[in-house]
């Protein structure tokens, strides 16, 4: 069921793409030409700059045309775009004309745009032009993590591939990063699982995405003012718990385990009393009433964990830690109500009593691995 994917699943995953994103091409009959980054999740503008049809005029009634709008979504190698105009002095009346694919290197005209008194467009499509990055150099505070490559990263908006070598006898579970320019920080990150899962074993990688900042879009794909001069391992926290590098870095991230710890002891016993329930549906709603209940308060002794784990904190760093272990704690609480919420309409009462049954051992494995990162010492 999906409760192992919301309490034990990873933070999103990065991949390289495959292949260079689209940009939409618009010629106009004026002969000017724009350029624009179609991304995954769709690319829309308007412009009241537009060639009119000489001597147009519009119907009795009619609101004129103030602007053209331009809808297009990726479909693979093509583009699918939607060509509307906007009435009104508000632009508060959008009215379709034409839908059309447009694919790379084709030339395709919009010739019903005359029939709301507009000079007919030309759609192109074409791969995004991305800039050219060097690649900055490396180094690890982490005595036992190595930096083996940093790759830049082919995509609608530069960054980089950085790939760590886990030397030590213990797996990883979180690391932070920051890259600098010049001496300045310009990003600073975290990787992991938020249920602790190790993202790389003894010996093993781990591969993770680190943007570029300051990268300001142009005409021809992002222009890197202020490219970044060396990406540096932080600091990281090992299954055992044992914290390394600059721990104030990871000290939130410390105490966001610590949060999810804390609620997930109370999901626990919540779970553990519902077992044996006798209608799973009543058992799951009872379930979720009970976890819309706990407390979201930040954890007294939760923090004074975390603090005392990482004394060297700074005031602006440990004033960090009270809300990080709130999040930690709302977050395994929403996800789990926001996953019951999900799937209880659908339940029949064998797939409810399946979820009761894969629940508890699920919420038992990363509690497991949670508590492993806060050792009695």
């Amino acid at each position: 069921m999906s409760l192992l994917l919301v309490l034990l699943g990873a933070w999103p995953a990065w991949a390289q793409p495959t292949s260079r994103p689209l940009a939409l091409v618009t010629t106009y009959a004026d002969g000017r030409v724009t350029e624009s980054l179609v991304p995954p999740t769709g690319f829309r503008a308007w412009t009241p700059m537009f060639p009119r049809v000489p001597d147009w005029r519009d119907p009795e009634g009619a609101l004129p045309v103030t602007a053209l709008n331009i809808v297009a979504k990726p479909d693979g190698d093509v583009l699918r775009v939607a060509v509307s105009v906007l009435r009104g002095k508000v632009r508060e009346v959008l009215e379709p004309v034409a839908e059309t694919v447009v694919g790379i290197g084709e030339r395709v005209p919009v010739d019903a745009l005359r029939r709301v008194g507009v000079m007919p467009v030309t759609l192109s499509a074409t791969l995004y032009a991305v800039p050219a990055l060097h690649v900055p150099r490396a180094r690890s505070r982490v005595v036992d993590l190595d930096v083996e490559s940093v790759e830049p990263v082919v995509d609608s908006k530069p960054g980089y591939l950085v790939t760590v070598r886990n030397r030590s006898g213990t797996a990883l579970v979180t690391l932070a990063y920051s890259t600098f320019v010049g001496a300045r920080v310009g990003v600073s990150g975290q990787q992991g699982d938020p249920s602790a899962t190790p993202v790389a074993e003894p010996g093993g990688t781990f591969t993770f995405r680190v943007p570029v900042s300051g990268s300001l879009e142009t005409g021809r794909g992002f222009a890197t003012s202020e490219p970044v001069d060396e990406v540096m391992i932080a600091g990281a926290i090992w299954a055992d718990g044992r914290l390394d590098g600059d721990t104030a870095r990871v000290a939130p991230l410390l105490a966001l385990h610590r949060g999810r710890l804390s609620a997930l002891g109370r999901v626990l016993s919540i779970l553990r009393s519902s077992s044996s329930a006798g209608d799973p549906l009543a058992a799951l709603d009872q379930i979720r009433a009970e976890v819309a209940a706990l407390p979201i308060a930040s954890d007294a002794m939760a923090v004074a964990t975390v603090t005392r784990l990482v004394p060297d904190m700074s005031p602006l760093t440990a004033g960090e830690v009270a809300p990080a272990v709130s999040v930690g704690s709302q977050s395994v609480r929403a996800r789990l109500l926001e996953d019951i919420d999900r799937l209880r309409p659908q339940l029949t009462r064998v797939q409810a009593r399946q979820w009761l049954e894969e629940a508890l051992p699920a919420c038992e494995a990363s509690m497991s691995r949670l508590q492993a990162l806060f050792p009695a010492r």
